[in-house]
């Protein structure tokens, strides 16, 4: 995508070495975006999370970007454990643009094998995909 590396560089301006890993994913990097598509990203973030220096901080540096961007803020604990957002952006293909130890690339692909494998079972609920892991 051609904004990453500007988007990139916003990113680390505003958290410093706090910011550990940053990816893409959704429609836009699955090729499918409708034109009011937002661009959703994953802000991987050393320490706890924080509104007040995590979500308020975005805002002020990307609440007029078009697209929109949509971040998810994580942390180590997320990929350790991955909520049920994450597997499925996962699953559907994500793009790392920062990853400043390759642990962000080397725990995705963990996640990928782990769904490709069967340890993760995609479930949905009225519409809504959910992962569940299968009994052993």
């Amino acid at each position: 995508m051609a904004i990453d590396r500007e988007i990139l560089r916003r990113a680390r301006e505003l958290f410093g070495d706090r910011l550990l890993g940053l990816f893409a994913f959704g429609s836009r990097v699955a090729g499918s975006p409708r034109p009011d598509s937002d661009l959703d990203l994953g802000v991987w973030l050393a320490g706890r999370i924080l509104r007040r220096d995590s979500w308020l901080p975005w805002l002020e540096a990307f609440g007029h970007e078009d697209p929109a961007l949509d971040p998810t803020f994580l942390t180590t604990a997320s990929l350790d454990a991955p909520p049920s957002w994450l597997l499925e952006a996962v699953g559907a293909g994500v793009e790392v643009w920062f990853d400043s130890s390759g642990a962000l690339t080397e725990r995705l692909e963990a996640i990928r094998q782990a769904i490709e494998e069967g340890m993760y079972r995609r479930r949905l609920f009225m519409g809504l995909p959910y992962y569940e892991r299968p009994p052993s």
